[in-house]
C-alpha cells in the first residue's frame, strides 16, 4: 500500500519546542507551491501504484490557501486514497476554510492543539488559545470531518501533573479515544 508526506515548511510564527523545517517567510509559498507540483509530476510513476494514503504536514499546512491543498491534491491524484489527512493550526480554523478543505478532499484533520492551558500555550510559542482549539474541532465536525486526531504534549515546561491531568479530562462536546500507549 503507498502512502505519502507532503511536507509544508511554513508557519505564520516559529514555535520554541519544534524540531521540524519551518520558516516564516510566507511571501515564498506560492514559489514552493510551483516547485511541489512540479515535483510531483517528475515524480508521479516512480511508486508503480497509486497512493492509499496521503498526509499533509509541516510547518503549518492551514497557512496555505484551500486552493492551493486542492492543487496538490489534484496532482497527486485522489482517486484511490482511502485517507487524506491535513495537519490544521487552531488558529488558522473558520468555517469557510474547514469546508473549503473537506471540499479539496481531505477527509481526515489532525488538529495540533498542543494544550488546553492557555499559558503554556503561551509560553510554547502557540498563537491559538484552548477557547480556540475546542471551536476548531467543533467547525471541523461541522464540516463533516468524522476522522479527527488532536495533538496534545506533556512534560512541557511549567507544566505540573495537575495541569496535564486538566489536559487530559477536558470535557469537549465531541467523542474523544484517547490512546494509551503501554509498555
Amino acid at each position: 500500500m503507498a502512502g505519502i508526506y507532503v511536507h509544508i515548511p511554513f508557519c505564520k510564527k516559529r514555535c520554541l519546542y519544534c524540531d521540524f523545517f519551518s520558516t516564516t517567510l510566507l511571501a515564498r509559498r506560492e514559489e514552493y507551491i510551483a516547485a511541489l507540483l512540479k515535483e510531483i509530476e517528475i515524480r508521479r510513476d516512480e511508486t508503480g501504484e497509486p497512493f492509499r494514503t496521503i498526509y499533509i504536514g509541516g510547518g503549518t499546512p492551514s497557512t496555505l490557501e484551500a486552493k492551493d491543498i486542492q492543487h496538490i491534491l489534484y496532482a497527486i491524484g485522489t482517486d484511490e486514497a482511502e485517507e487524506i489527512t491535513m495537519e490544521l493550526n487552531p488558529g488558522d480554523a473558520t468555517e469557510a476554510y474547514m469546508h473549503a478543505i473537506r471540499r479539496a478532499g481531505v477527509n481526515r484533520l489532525s488538529i495540533g492543539i498542543q494544550s488546553f492551558d492557555d499559558e503554556l500555550l503561551t509560553l510554547i510559542g502557540r498563537r491559538h488559545n484552548a477557547q480556540q482549539a475546542i471551536e476548531a474541532v467543533h467547525m471541523a465536525q461541522q464540516a463533516g470531518f468524522d476522522n479527527l486526531s488532536i495533538d496534545l504534549m506533556y512534560a512541557l515546561p511549567t507544566q505540573t501533573w495537575s495541569i496535564g491531568k486538566r489536559t487530559l479530562n477536558k470535557r469537549c462536546s465531541w467523542e474523544c479515544n484517547i490512546y494509551h500507549p503501554t509498555g
